[in-house]
């Protein structure tokens, strides 16, 4: 009998008894400004909130909360989870598959479960981004003129001075948000 050599890439040992440890970053408050979605002049399609790694330990990527106004129910938006670029910009999508969250009416938190999707913490951060679903359902039509609308959600965020960590992206374009700070936290675990 011959005995055959099985070559492994790659071994994950855990410790079964070791203790979860969580590390949140950000706060979920109750924000000053509420940011949706029009079609007329720009279009902002994403919102994205930067959090920086400043961790020694290798941590996963856990959940992440954050709070919106919808003024009706079967509200939906989805979730991406980006790189950081070489200029500081959400770059590449980590997330494989879609992230849906369906939105109930009211100004409400939401707490998302991410760990399914395994995504590593990279060293240099991530950006969650919230992406607005231009669909029917998603569409809120003005008081005073029914032929105006926007899509919701309404994200919540903070006035600011000058940036501090969110983005939008404007016609496809990242940009710094130099008036408002999205109110999110995100989640980590070992």
């Amino acid at each position: 009998m011959e005995v055959q050599t099985i070559v492994l890439n790659e071994i994950f040992i855990s410790n079964q008894n070791s203790k979860k440890v969580t590390y949140k970053l950000g706060k979920v408050k109750n924000g000053d400004v509420g940011v949706v979605c029009t079609l007329e002049n720009n279009t902002i399609s994403q919102l994205a909130k930067f959090f920086q790694n400043k961790t020694e330990h290798t941590t996963l990527i856990d959940k992440v909360r954050f709070k919106v106004l919808c003024t009706d129910k079967n509200r939906v938006l989805s979730i991406i989870i980006y790189s950081v670029g070489s200029q500081g910009e959400p770059d590449e999508i980590l997330n494989k598959q879609a992230i849906i969250c369906n939105l109930k009416k009211g100004h409400n938190t939401y707490e998302v479960n991410l760990n399914q999707f395994n995504i590593d913490f990279p060293e240099n951060g991530v950006f969650i981004a919230l992406n607005y679903i231009l669909i029917e359902q998603n569409k809120c039509f003005g008081k005073f003129n029914k032929d105006w609308y926007y899509y919701e959600p309404s994200i919540d965020a903070k006035s600011v001075a000058n940036y501090t960590d969110s983005w939008y992206n404007l016609n496809g374009e990242w940009k710094k948000s130099e008036i408002y700070n999205i109110s999110m936290e995100l989640t980590l675990t070992n």
